[in-house]
């Protein structure tokens, strides 16, 4: 059985070919157009799959000596969602086309199954080290489709902390590349870089024996707290009830930015619309009228 795989998660367009005898073909485009900005820009990620999506496709199934694949498989996230919609949109038009089953794909997933392509493979269970743009983490994997997380990074991951670094230095991007080649010439021994958290912490400041980058930041803690209805969005206030706990009153009333102050006064504001006022709902309300 022949599958051909597309993964289009990130800044690289991939396309593959897998078969019983192992990979038959693997074809990979690196997108230039971050460069300008540092880092992936994820609107422009997703236009340029777009453009180089096809002839990927195209060139692994002439390395793979095929016409059709017997199945389709392609990255269904995590990833940026542009992106990764992309390519999942594109690979189930080919297998709808060809007629051929289709299989969404984890990506962390295939990243952990990766070396059972090659050999020699790992026996069931293992121990497996992801680092994939924004994950790094080790997993235990116990058999297909069972996996233990035992370990990740608190902060930024370590692709995600070469080009950072490599944007404040000034070495461009991708900065894996780079701070590898300049790291060969160092000295390991100038800075002591900060040790994993100990078992039971989970708070950047207890790391060891070093310190953060200087310009790190931590990330924004999210508070929570209740989660109120705006009005005319299912509920919210209900009638004749003001807000409270100094909510802005930012509703006026219709043409008050248009219409001058003599303007105003001219279309008769209420008695409780004084002079300038702004709020339609400030004003009186109108006296109830009675049944004959």
């Amino acid at each position: 059985m022949r599958v051909l795989g597309i993964e289009t998660s990130c800044d690289e367009t991939a396309a593959a070919v897998v078969g019983e005898g192992g990979v038959l073909s693997d074809v990979v485009h690196t997108q230039q157009v971050h460069a300008a900005y540092g880092g992936v820009v994820p609107e422009l990620a997703a236009r340029a799959h777009l453009d180089k999506l096809g002839v990927t496709v195209r060139a692994a199934l002439d390395q793979a000596r095929i016409e059709r694949p017997d199945a389709v498989a392609a990255t269904a996230g995590p990833g940026l969602i542009g992106a990764v919609l992309v390519g999942l949109s594109y690979a189930k038009s080919l297998a709808q086309a060809w007629d051929v089953p289709f299989r969404a794909v984890h990506h962390l997933e295939g990243h952990l199954l990766a070396p059972l392509l090659d050999e020699p493979r790992p026996e069931w269970p293992f121990l497996a080290l992801v680092v994939s743009g924004g994950h790094t983490a080790i997993y235990r994997c116990d058999r297909l489709g069972q996996y233990a997380l035992l370990g990740e990074t608190l902060d930024d991951a370590a692709g995600e902390a070469y080009d950072k670094i490599a944007r404040l230095l000034g070495l461009g991007w991708p900065g894996g590349p780079v701070v590898d080649a300049l790291a060969t010439s160092g000295d390991p021994e100038r800075i002591k870089f900060p040790r994993p958290s100990p078992e039971g912490s989970t708070s950047p400041s207890r790391a060891q024996d070093g310190r953060a980058h200087p310009r790190a930041r931590r990330r924004p803690r999210v508070r929570r707290g209740r989660v109120r209805e705006l009005p005319g969005r299912g509920g919210g206030l209900p009638a004749g009830a003001r807000p409270r706990g100094g909510a802005r009153h930012r509703h006026r009333a219709p043409g008050d930015r248009r219409r001058g102050r003599r303007e105003q006064r001219a279309a008769g504001a209420g008695p409780g619309g004084a002079r300038g006022s702004r709020c339609s709902c400030r004003r009186a309300p109108a006296a109830p009228t009675t049944a004959p």
